[in-house]
């Protein structure tokens, strides 16, 4: 989706890089849940390099967190919810619970598939993380419409649902 003048939520931000990139290409706010501490410290150090090499203030909020907390917050509505090769990191029942969450408080949620996950994290890591399950949890939880964008060779396609 276009991201231009949009308030996005991004979970499991990791150090960053692309909620600022997002800011970059016109976003107006970018929220960003981390549970790593590592990586959410990072996360402030590379804002303030973004901003200091650009001269340019970037709206990009990290908050160290568990993106399962999504579903207990409140940070209001948001244009589009991201997940870049992150969701798949939680157990289903909890991927369901936040991909509901995710359809009530945006219209566009935007997850990365990984076609080659490996399974040194748990054994079913490899199945949440590919397309088809993360097309049929869109579908099944609140996002009527999924649009996969799969560039050839790519190892992690995007999934763009709509509500």
């Amino acid at each position: 989706p276009d991201l231009k003048n949009k308030r996005i939520l991004d979970l499991g931000s990791n150090n960053g890089c692309l909620p600022l990139m997002m800011l970059k290409e016109g976003a107006a706010d970018v929220i960003g849940m981390e549970l790593s501490r590592e990586f959410f410290e990072q996360s402030q150090l590379v804002r303030e390099l973004f901003q200091w090499r650009d001269m340019e203030e970037y709206a990009f909020k990290a908050i160290n967190t568990d993106m399962y907390d999504i579903i207990n917050s409140d940070l209001g509505r948001f244009d589009i919810v991201t997940s870049f090769c992150t969701l798949y990191y939680l157990k289903e029942k909890q991927m369901e619970a936040v991909v509901r969450r995710a359809s009530e408080i945006s219209s566009f949620f935007v997850i990365q598939a990984n076609t080659i996950a490996g399974s040194t994290w748990d054994s079913d890591k490899p199945r949440r993380a590919s397309v088809e399950f993360l097309n049929n949890l869109l579908i099944n939880n609140g996002f009527s419409d999924v649009e996969i964008k799969a560039p050839p060779l790519s190892t992690r396609p995007l999934l763009i649902g709509v509500a």
